[in-house]
């Protein structure tokens, strides 16, 4: 497989711009065969076309951009004005020698470039297959490839700096003195174990401290920071409620800037929840209006009633919309009183129709802004305190250390039950064959993170969830 030349669209079709890419022992061949440096008709006699001379270009000047034409060979049709750069390996993305033609992103011009692609040598690259090989190939361990899909879905700032991050090599920059002390007790043990008659006796409580002290303390870190800062590509959720008739769904609308919610004078008229996407205050959000709280005989409207409430359960942060103009009433109380979430602005809609200014209120540590969705007055603030609320949870800092996914926590909690057997085996009158074959066990998950040692089959599930083109 790693000899053949893969090919793939590595870009959404139907934009400005697209991308084939190519990767493999054939990509300059190919490159050589379908790109002109000049227009075909602008030679007197076709059989001259500048097929194959660009290339003295790339190895003179690689990884830079040269303007051409992908022409088909021997009919010499223009298939479409590019810019194409050739990478020869092994500094490229995957290792190997990597050709990307840019073009028109249209589904036809990019489907017909990778067509001829295909059509020259190469075959249709398999989903994940480019990130598979750069792994393969050594140009980044396995958990660098999967920020890179991480990196991909992230959805708002923090998940990509932490995909970001990652993809840098921070995971094996925090795991390495943890590398360094296990191997170096595992190194002591087996030469104790091979060459018992040559070493001295060995301090095996001493050998069990050092785990307790620069083993076990930074496995335990990563596992609790990845639990507090679970990686999700999933965008925070906002939710806004409150009771009937107080421009919940108009205060939506008036944040996403268009008419995505029924709004009406009737109390009630919203009887299901509403969501929708936005970037709101520099972050990609999922912003959810839900039907009016309150005791209701109307069995459509209690359902609404209720989806309200399991929405509030499941939100990241709940804005609590209330009218100004009547101020707090021990309605709103009630429901706030039910709202038992961390993270809660009060939206005080309406403001529009005071005469002076809102009456402040304060409710613990419940922010309040004052906002009209008619006039859009205070707006503004309301996304800047939601996005201050979004954060507030995070210590300062902390959103930008190393943080691991589910596969890699699996590892580390599987290494780290390996670790403790061997301090705990250590403390007593431990056997040293049993203490090694617990640190033999630790290191080579440790080592799964990275991939050495992964079963093919995990390696197929996870670039399996890339798209073709990655």
């Amino acid at each position: 497989m790693l000899h053949d030349t893969i090919a793939a669209i590595a870009t959404p079709t139907g934009g400005g711009i697209g991308i084939v890419r190519i990767s493999g022992p054939q990509s300059s061949a190919i490159l050589r065969s379908v790109f002109s440096a000049s227009k075909p008709d602008s030679f007197k006699n076709p059989a001259h076309t500048a097929h194959g001379t660009p290339l003295e270009f790339w190895r003179k000047s690689p990884c830079r951009l040269r303007r051409g034409w992908i022409t088909e060979p021997g009919t010499h049709r223009i298939l479409d004005e590019v810019l194409a750069v050739f990478m020869p390996g092994p500094c490229s993305y995957t290792g190997e020698d990597v050709v990307e033609i840019q073009g028109h992103g249209g589904i036809s011009s990019l489907g017909s470039v990778l067509a001829l692609v295909i059509q020259m040598g190469a075959r249709l690259a398999q989903p994940g297959e480019f990130t598979r090989r750069a792994f393969l190939n050594g140009r980044m361990d396995l958990s660098q490839a999967e920020s890179v899909l991480e990196l991909v879905e992230s959805r708002e700032a923090t998940s990509a700096a932490q995909a970001l991050d990652r993809l840098g090599g921070s995971i094996k920059l925090h795991l390495g003195p943890v590398f360094s002390a296990a191997r170096d007790a595992l190194a002591e043990m087996e030469a104790f174990l091979d060459f018992g008659e040559d070493v001295q006796d060995m301090d095996i409580p001493r050998i069990a401290l050092r785990l307790r002290e620069n083993v076990l303390p930074q496995i335990r870190r990563l596992i609790l920071r990845s639990r507090k800062f679970a990686l999700s590509p999933k965008a925070p959720r906002i939710v806004v409620a409150g009771r009937p008739n107080v421009g919940k769904s108009s205060l939506v609308n008036a944040l996403l800037g268009e008419e995505r919610c029924i709004v009406h004078s009737s109390p009630g008229t919203t009887r299901d929840t509403v969501r929708a996407e936005c970037v709101f205050s520099g972050a990609h959000v999922e912003m959810e209006d839900t039907a009016g709280i309150r005791v209701t005989e109307d069995p459509v409207e209690q359902q609404g009633v209720s989806r309200a409430l399991a929405s509030i359960s499941r939100a990241d942060l709940v804005v609590f919309v209330y009218d100004a103009s009547t101020g707090l009433l021990p309605e709103d109380l009630e429901i706030l009183g039910q709202v038992e979430h961390p993270s809660v602005v009060l939206a005080a809609n309406k403001t529009d129709l005071l005469s002076g200014a809102p009456t402040p209120v304060s409710l613990s540590s419940r922010p309040w802004v004052p906002v009209s969705a008619k006039t859009r007055r205070g707006l503004d603030a309301l996304e800047s305190r939601v996005g201050e609320r979004l954060k507030a949870d995070i210590p300062s800092g902390e959103e930008e250390t190393c943080v691991v996914n589910l596969r890699q926590r699996g590892h580390l909690e599987a290494a780290l039950a390996f670790f403790e057997g061997a301090a705990i085996e250590g403390e007593g009158e431990g056997r040293v064959e049993l203490m090694a074959e617990d640190m033999r066990e630790g290191i080579r998950e440790l080592q799964k993170i990275f991939g050495e040692g992964t079963d093919m089959g995990i390696l197929d599930a996870i670039f399996g969830r890339f798209c073709i083109g990655k």
